[in-house]
């Protein structure tokens, strides 16, 4: 099933304001929502940290939940990382390099997708013909949450409030995954794998990933989905 609940897209370079970075998509269930969608609201402090349904731009498909974020290679460092996000030393994961790794293994966080109302902002730019809210679209700001838990963009200490670390590994013909951490809604502090002997390993099929095809150079995609 190409749209099951761990259906991966690995994409290749992709460009932000911070240059050239490597994109991983995690697409949900189909949802009984349709467009124009209007946000999801939360409280007590989840308010801007709210996880919202994804509409895809290509399909039109609207899924129940989306996560994304940035892949790397092993020995490099987490995206996160290189940019110096202020919280990054409190997410309790180790330098790639000290989870092991060979040719063929990338890492990569996963963060959920939220989106925010900006009144009186002009964010068409963001959209183009892309209206997944209608006319309140080009108010809407969405990304995947790598922000600090009390929104202090360039100074928070405390980290984004979900999000789940993998590894893969990519032997040209298989791609073998494990959950080195995660961080759940309902969790104070990060649930740690990475540390135990017997930490499960999953297997997908599909394209291989980017990072084990021509390095830097590659710019498919690889849409990988569990077994």
């Amino acid at each position: 099933d190409p749209h099951s609940t761990h259906d991966l897209i690995f994409r290749g370079t992709v460009d932000d304001c911070m240059g050239g970075t490597g994109y991983v998509e995690q697409f949900g269930t189909y949802s009984d929502e349709s467009v124009p969608l209007a946000l999801h609201e939360c409280s007590d402090g989840w308010e801007s940290h709210c996880t919202q349904p994804f509409v895809h731009p290509g399909t039109g498909n609207v899924y129940s939940w989306y996560y994304a974020g940035q892949w790397t290679w092993g020995g490099g460092n987490w995206p996160d990382q290189s940019v110096g996000k202020p919280w990054w030393d409190n997410m309790g994961l180790p330098d790639t390099w000290d989870l092991g790794y060979d040719e063929g293994t990338g890492f990569v966080v996963m963060y959920p997708w939220v989106c925010n109302y900006w009144s009186g902002n002009d964010l068409g730019w963001l959209w183009g013909e892309h209206k997944p809210y209608g006319d309140s679209t080009y108010q809407t700001k969405c990304y995947y949450d790598n922000e600090p838990w009390d929104n202090d963009h360039d100074h928070g200490t405390i980290t984004p409030p979900i999000w789940t670390a993998y590894k893969f590994y990519s032997d040209g013909a298989t791609l073998t995954g494990w959950k080195m951490a995660e961080k759940k809604m309902d969790s104070p502090d990060p649930i740690i794998y990475f540390n135990d002997p017997n930490n499960p390993s999953f297997t997908l099929e599909g394209m291989s990933p980017p990072w084990a095809n021509d390095e830097k150079k590659v710019k498919h995609d690889g849409i990988i989905s569990e077994k």
